[in-house]
């Protein structure tokens, strides 16, 4: 038995408000690290994790010809392990 691919519709009915959840987290995430720079002395720039976010961000904002965004960002992600 196939799964059913979802319409466009059905898909923003289904994850919609989820991804709307998740995205607002993100940009509560960087702006608690901007003002932890501002009121620190610490070097975050040396801190790989604050550049894959910038990355994944990136790769999220471009537009896409195949649905691939998150094999992208799992990818990038992976880098992490590697340093």
């Amino acid at each position: 038995m196939k799964a059913k691919i979802l319409s466009p519709s059905e898909v923003m009915d289904l994850y919609y408000l989820n991804a709307r959840h998740e995205l607002l987290e993100v940009a509560a995430t960087l702006d608690r690290l901007q003002r932890a720079k501002t009121s620190s002395q610490e070097d975050v720039s040396q801190d790989i994790r604050a550049g894959l976010l910038q990355e994944a961000i990136q790769i999220l904002a471009k537009p896409s010809e195949t649905p691939d965004r998150a094999e992208r960002l799992l990818n990038t992600f992976c880098k992490l392990r590697k340093e």
